[in-house]
């Protein structure tokens, strides 16, 4: 964000600052004079906003008369806890009464006032809860448990393992064929527990949300058993999956092959974990496990089977 002062009355530029990092909240600290002009442009896809300004007495030599604008310094610590540390002569801040001292005056070149919109009649609402509780989980959702094979050929799979001219996995790539959530389900839904099919090969990479289109594979898997307890704070999950529905499997046990898997434990009580998480041949891919908008590891772990 770019931070522009100059003055009012002749446009003459009296300095620039570039603010960076500045997601947290920052304070431009200056020593001003005179009828100042401030202005804030972003240098990227970023909006510049501005919160308020804060006025205190000047600490150092008075400045010389005229309209001037030393720069002091930028204050990235204090954030939202100015009370005692700027604006002890008066502020003007967003969304609250301003508190001007005798010498200062603030105008806005342009103001936006906010129009209340009603909702129109005859038009159907839908609402979601802010946190729904999606087939697969998460750690701020609830307990349960996700496994993800990775076994077919890169030609297979629905996107390039890496765009023309990058190193293969280079960039997010697609490294789970099959995936499974074990879920407990609420009494009121017939309690028990399921096995919900998050991916398989053909289905559409999707979260469930109730209203985003179905396809064919979605569903709980019928001929799956599954078992969940507790012992304590230990929870001990058991779980089978027919081989009609994981053939790829399948066929590279009976080829003798090794096939990559990986499992995510999912506690609503704190962090989840991946078994491939820093592992050598790991890195950080969200389309290894669902949902999209969590850190995952790239199912990169090989297994062989035992008779």
């Amino acid at each position: 964000m770019n931070f522009e002062i100059s003055d009012a009355a002749t446009g003459r530029i009296l300095n620039r600052q570039t603010i960076k990092d500045f997601g947290d909240g920052k304070y431009a600290v200056y020593d001003l004079s005179g009828n100042v002009r401030v202005k804030i442009t972003s240098n990227n896809w970023l909006k510049g906003v501005l919160s308020g300004f804060f006025f205190d007495p000047v600490t150092g030599p008075k400045p010389v008369n005229g309209t001037t604008a030393q720069f002091l310094r930028m204050d990235g610590r204090t954030r939202g806890n100015w009370k005692g540390v700027y604006g002890a002569d008066g502020y003007d801040i967003a969304g609250v009464p301003e508190a001007l001292p005798p010498y200062a005056q603030v105008a806005f070149s342009t103001q936006i006032t906010k129009q209340k919109l009603q909702w129109p009649p005859g038009v159907r609402r839908f609402s979601y809860r802010k946190r729904p509780d999606l087939p697969a989980g998460g750690p701020d959702s609830h307990d349960n448990v996700q496994i993800a094979f990775n076994v077919l050929a890169a030609d297979q799979k629905p996107w390039l393992e890496s765009p023309p001219g990058t190193p293969p996995r280079w960039m997010m790539y697609w490294d789970s064929d099959y995936e499974y959530a074990f879920n407990q389900v609420a009494p009121e839904y017939g309690g028990g527990t399921e096995i919900w099919r998050l991916q398989t090969p053909g289905m559409p990479r999707k979260h469930f949300f109730p209203r985003q289109p179905k396809s064919p594979f979605d569903g709980p898997v019928k001929d799956g058993k599954l078992v969940m307890r507790r012992e304590g704070n230990t929870r001990i999950v058991e779980a089978s999956l027919p081989w009609t529905e994981i053939p790829e499997v399948k066929k590279r046990l009976d080829a003798g092959q090794t096939i990559k898997f990986d499992f995510r434990v999912n506690d609503n009580g704190g962090p989840s974990e991946e078994l491939a998480t820093g592992r050598s041949v790991s890195k950080q891919n969200s389309t290894t496990f669902h949902n999209d908008w969590q850190v995952h590891w790239s199912n990169e772990l090989e297994f062989g089977f035992e008779k």
